[in-house]
């Protein structure tokens, strides 16, 4: 049993276990709807922008070989 020893590797955080608190906040915050995550993304965003140089994606090439027709 880990009884909290520090120099043990197994009491370490792991990035996944930090993932999954932030995830977790996020839904208790959100309520877990979908809508309201995106708005706060979208806010993130619009808040860094310009200091990250942050510019929309230009649209992938058209590929005509992909346009749905099976030729």
């Amino acid at each position: 049993m880990n009884m909290g020893n520090p120099s043990n590797p197994l009491d370490e955080e792991t990035p996944v276990d930090e993932v999954r608190r932030v995830r977790e906040r996020l839904h208790r915050e959100t309520g877990g709807d979908i809508h309201k995550l995106v708005e706060r993304s979208q806010a993130a965003v619009e808040k860094f922008k310009d200091k990250l140089r942050l510019k929309p994606a230009p649209p992938p090439p058209s590929d005509s070989r992909r346009d749905g027709t099976g030729g």
